[in-house]
């Protein structure tokens, strides 16, 4: 496993607990979330592989690694390639370089280790 994807199972270990506690403190609106969010990135004029790389890269400028590291998964089961997630992040990041190349980091990794 490389430092990417250690990252990677890293920062969505550390937030399970969370996701766990909100869950269960607002199960409707944490339903409500998850209706939005399949909706949002499900195929539509834009493919969900494009939708899941915008996210991806709002999660850069936000620096949400949960989000980075979420999207990235996402993108890539959507048939995203490094390329186009290192282009995505190259477009919104050009001003925090760090960001830039742990986000690369993480979608390298998964491009090559996320059953599609």
């Amino acid at each position: 496993m490389d430092d990417g994807e250690q990252h990677y199972h890293g920062v969505l270990d550390e937030l399970r607990p969370e996701h766990r506690a909100l869950r269960q403190a607002i199960p409707e609106g944490y339903q409500g979330f998850n209706a939005i969010s399949a909706a949002a990135l499900s195929d539509g004029a834009l493919s969900r592989k494009v939708k899941e790389l915008i996210a991806m890269t709002i999660g850069v400028v936000h620096g949400c690694d949960g989000c980075i590291a979420s999207h990235a998964k996402g993108a890539v089961r959507a048939g995203a390639t490094e390329q186009e997630a290192a282009e995505a992040i190259a477009h919104v990041s050009l001003g925090d370089l760090r960001k830039a190349i742990t986000s690369l980091q993480v979608a390298a990794s998964l491009d090559t280790n996320v059953t599609r």
